[in-house]
């Protein structure tokens, strides 16, 4: 039952084993890393345009601008920079480091 636009109330009947929890898969959406002070951001890199590894490179902090505006053309530079390529930086390479996909959280029911 939705009690509000953002509420939705779930009743099962039983115990479950496993619940995902996700936003839609189209609420894909551009992202930076604000650190607690967010006067700077930084940015995840993806080295060969697929997931973040562990290892994932990161620019370096960038200010952000006035009205907390991301300046682009220092982020791409830093982007450029970050990672190791000798290839233009195109505005594709751009879209690929920026796209974020909705998160899933998963709740596992510990054996018993």
């Amino acid at each position: 039952q939705k009690l509000t636009p953002d509420i939705l109330l779930c009743l099962f009947d039983g115990v479950l084993a496993r619940l995902d929890l996700h936003q839609q898969p189209e609420s894909r959406h551009f992202a930076v890393e604000l650190p607690d002070e967010q006067t700077s951001f930084t940015k995840t890199l993806r080295p060969d345009g697929g997931d973040h590894p562990p290892t994932s490179p990161r620019t370096q902090p960038l200010p952000l601008g006035p009205l907390r505006v991301l300046p682009l053309e220092d982020l791409v530079t830093a982007m450029s920079d970050a990672l190791p390529t000798t290839s233009e930086f195109t505005s594709g390479d751009f879209a690929l480091q920026m796209i974020e996909t909705a998160e899933r959280v998963t709740f596992l029911r510990p054996p018993a």
